[in-house]
């Protein structure tokens, strides 16, 4: 019975650690869940009226190819957008292959519209931000809106 017992204690660890979430591979520094501590526009820090990661966090949470976009209202309401990521030369493209959804909507929020890539079809919503800063548990983001002409950095850390 005793041997029994050892036997089903060994499969359970075996399955906890099977349960891995790295889904199939490690995809580097980008894994888990980054927090917004900041966004900085045109050079200075926007208002905590507009963006307070104290009161209504924005995250980031990277799996794979996917990503999720969080934001958690001040009445702890939760928006939650679904995309892919890309990571390019110094660059980081989030698309949001569903429109039809409006997947994008917590970034066009804060960051004032999209970029619109018309070589997919259907076109698709998509953010190309540079990486201006990048530590194990920092990066900066930097995104140009051409309409509004304005440049906004998203200073993240990894929670």
């Amino acid at each position: 019975m005793k041997t029994l017992q050892h036997i089903l204690i060994a499969l359970l660890a075996l399955v906890g650690l099977c349960g891995c979430t790295h889904n199939d591979g490690d995809i580097g520094i980008w894994f888990g869940t980054w927090q917004v501590e900041q966004i900085i526009r045109d050079g200075e820090k926007v208002p905590d009226t507009y963006y307070n990661p104290a009161i209504a966090p924005l995250y980031f949470q990277f799996q794979g190819d996917m990503v999720t976009v969080r934001h958690t209202g001040n009445l702890h309401d939760e928006r939650v957008d679904y995309g892919t990521w890309v990571e390019g030369e110094g660059t980081l493209d989030i698309s949001f292959p569903d429109s039809n959804v409006a997947y994008e909507r917590i970034l066009n929020t804060f960051l004032g519209g999209a970029e619109i890539d018309y070589s997919s079809q259907p076109a698709m919503p998509r953010f190309h931000f540079d990486i201006t800063e990048r530590s194990s548990n920092r990066v900066a983001l930097t995104y140009y809106n051409a309409i509004w002409n304005q440049h906004y950095t998203l200073y993240l850390h990894k929670n």
